[in-house]
């Protein structure tokens, strides 16, 4: 089984940049427990350096901001069910009204699962790009023509995932995923495959079969 994310941004009027994640090695998900999902991205508390019109001074803008967006991503476990690798792919419009996105990969680990409920938490890098905005004082990783590229090294996610259906679960987190934001996302997750080949610790049991 395989799959790939496109995704094209219009970075700029002479510029698109279309980013592909694709996972060639998803045939794993026959062998894995593996997800994919679709999550909304609605802004979020964000700090800026903006600079002063008229001034050589700067100030430090914190406050929350709509920015609209979709993520989509792919979810990997390992055998062990509660470790797993998860790819994301991001777009949204920032708050000066152009499109912004962001790739990610981060390590996630299962905190508890209880029922229908589970509890998860994720850390790792992420790559931003957005065009340059007039104004805001912020320095690249690497620039392309008027399209700013940005590592955050370390970035994070708390999860929580409610069963909805057999293969089907809503899902909602806090993050800081978008550019120097920490805000809510939510979505719905859809299970390619909730059995895991490994043989468990559970008597007459050679499979693990999430709930």
């Amino acid at each position: 089984m395989f799959f790939a994310f496109i995704v094209q941004l219009e970075i700029s009027s002479n510029m698109k940049l279309t980013i592909w994640l694709a996972m060639l090695f998803f045939p794993l998900s026959l062998l894995a427990q593996s997800n994919i999902s679709v999550e909304f991205l609605s802004g979020g508390f964000k700090s800026e350096v903006i600079e002063t019109p008229g001034s050589s001074s700067y100030q430090v803008k914190f406050d929350y901001v709509f920015e609209p967006g979709v993520m989509l991503s792919y979810q990997l476990y390992s055998d062990a069910a509660r470790y797993s690798i998860k790819f994301l792919q991001g777009i949204y419009q920032n708050n000066a009204a152009s499109t912004s996105g962001f790739t990610s990969v981060m390590l996630k680990y299962e905190i508890l699962q209880y029922y229908k409920h589970n509890w998860n938490i994720g850390i790792g890098p992420t790559l931003h790009y957005s065009p340059e905005i007039a104004g805001i004082i912020d320095e690249p990783l690497f620039q392309l023509n008027d399209t700013k590229f940005k590592a955050a090294w370390l970035t994070a996610e708390f999860e929580y995932n409610i069963y909805l259906a057999r293969k089907l679960d809503f899902s909602i987190s806090i993050s800081n995923v978008a550019t120097k934001s920490i805000g809510v996302v939510g979505g719905f997750r859809y299970w390619i495959s909730k059995t895991s080949k490994k043989s468990c610790n559970c008597p007459g049991s050679k499979t693990k079969v999430r709930k």
